[in-house]
């Protein structure tokens, strides 16, 4: 424990001495025994991002793992709280907007979906309740808690997923390319795989992680 601390305030405090703006983000597994590198992590980070499937099999797992921060915080070891949780593979109905319980979406979540969403987050206010000081907007009304701790991304299209992560291209830079080109669709050529997207799916993309772009500027 000892090492690990004199690791993150030396990392903590090189950077704090550059004379250059910084963000710094370190992806990590969260689990009911963290790993040194997650309590690296956690020792660097006063926020934490939670990404999850939309299902409540994921949020019992990671209520075990919300508890096991707590615990951390509450003997001093850590400082960490949550920011927000981003609810991952959420199916689209329709590519239309909608407002739910006072929330802006840019598409439409499935029937379904919208309602595992609400008892998720019905139970992850509850977390917050029974956890204080765990989460950043742990002290909202549930409303405010939801709107201000959770978000949601779309399923994104495989046809604009695959290649990014095959390739090593950001979805902005293929917006980029789209738009130099002044085509309608692009051709992304993975070894023997050849993914075709129309503009439409590929701006549908970076327009779902625009919303998490947005969560981490607000």
């Amino acid at each position: 424990d000892d090492v690990r601390k004199t690791v993150c305030n030396k990392i903590r405090g090189s950077l704090e001495k550059s004379p250059h703006s910084w963000k710094l983000f370190c992806d990590t597994d969260g689990d009911r025994r963290p790993s040194p590198f997650t309590m690296l992590a956690y020792g660097l980070c006063p926020q934490a991002i939670v990404p999850l499937h939309l299902n409540k099999g994921d949020l019992d797992r990671t209520e075990t793992m919300l508890g096991v921060m707590h615990d951390l915080r509450e003997r001093g070891e850590i400082q960490t709280q949550v920011l927000f949780v981003v609810w991952n593979f959420v199916k689209v109905l329709k590519d239309e907007p909608i407002e739910h319980r006072g929330v802006r979406f840019p598409f439409t979540p499935t029937k379904i979906c919208l309602e595992i969403l609400d008892s998720c987050n019905k139970r992850l206010f509850k977390n917050s309740q029974d956890l204080p000081g765990l989460f950043v907007h742990g002290g909202a009304s549930e409303a405010d808690f939801i709107a201000a701790s959770t978000t949601i991304l779309r399923q994104l299209a495989d046809n604009v997923l695959k290649p990014s992560e095959e390739l090593g291209m950001p979805v902005v830079e293929m917006v980029n390319k789209l738009q130099e080109s002044g085509k309608k669709s692009m051709k992304f050529q993975s070894g023997e795989v050849a993914y075709d997207a129309k503009d439409d799916t590929i701006s549908n993309v970076m327009d779902g992680l625009k919303i998490l772009e947005d969560k981490f500027e607000a």
